[in-house]
């Protein structure tokens, strides 16, 4: 699965150094060597029968000249990228208390803690 952002100023590109099938969201195409094909934005599920790099250029707005036009851009050789097959994605929430809570009760509990030694303290002053 890849993600191109949406509403976003980004030009994606599919690049393939030997001729490649190339399955995007359930439609074959055969991409020529050395030939690249433009990904809409959005979710797209993507197969291969060869190596492919997928390209993702995202610019500002502002100064409005930019873009992959006006301004030199480098794609790595596809034989370089990694490659990792089978990769099973997992949620980024897993359920537990996310790290801002830990901080945040951790937070509540020291100043409990503080309070209680305080009462404390003075009642064996008393």
């Amino acid at each position: 699965m890849v993600y191109v952002p949406i509403n976003y100023t980004s030009e994606s590109y599919i690049c393939a150094y030997k001729d490649t099938n190339v399955i995007v969201d359930g439609l074959q195409i055969r991409l020529e060597a050395d030939h690249y094909l433009p990904i809409q934005q959005g979710l797209h599920e993507i197969r291969s029968d060869a190596d492919i790099l997928i390209q993702i250029t995202h610019w500002p707005n502002i100064p409005a000249f930019q873009g992959l036009y006006n301004f030199s851009s480098i794609i790595p050789a596809v034989q370089v990228a990694g490659v990792k097959e089978n990769v099973k994605a997992v949620p980024l929430v897993v359920g537990g208390l996310s790290l801002h809570a830990l901080w945040r009760h951790s937070g509540y509990y020291s100043h409990f803690g503080g309070i209680v030694f305080f009462l404390r303290s003075r009642r064996a002053r008393s």
